[in-house]
């Protein structure tokens, strides 16, 4: 069992929670949610989201690092920070260009403006 799969148990238990009750939150059966709680399923960010509001408690919590480790790959989490790094990097650029691109429209706009 993985450190992650260990504090979800530990959370579910310390809240009281049935293993039934966190299947149904989930929209799962049971032994699907026990696989998760064993480790013997992955754990994608979306489930995890859905744990995390569950058992009230941030994603870095669950995953078991702090929030300069915490990543995504493949739509799962772990504990290499690289990754989110490079997403939001990814996704930083991304919206420079398009506030790039809005600055260059709004002046176009106004250069037509001033023609008129």
């Amino acid at each position: 069992m993985s450190k992650t799969h260990q504090i979800i148990k530990s959370k579910r238990e310390n809240l009281g929670y049935s293993q039934e009750y966190m299947a149904h939150e989930l929209g799962i059966t049971q032994p699907t949610y026990a696989l998760i709680e064993s480790g013997k399923s992955k754990i994608t960010l979306e489930r995890a989201i859905q744990l995390s509001k569950i058992l009230d408690t941030e994603l870095n919590e669950l995953a078991g690092v702090d929030n300069s480790e915490f990543s995504i790959k493949n739509n799962t989490f772990s504990d290499n920070s690289s990754v989110i790094q490079n997403y939001h990097a990814q996704n930083t650029a991304l919206i420079e260009k398009l506030i790039q691109g809005f600055r260059e429209e709004i002046g176009f706009l106004r250069q037509q403006l001033n023609k008129k």
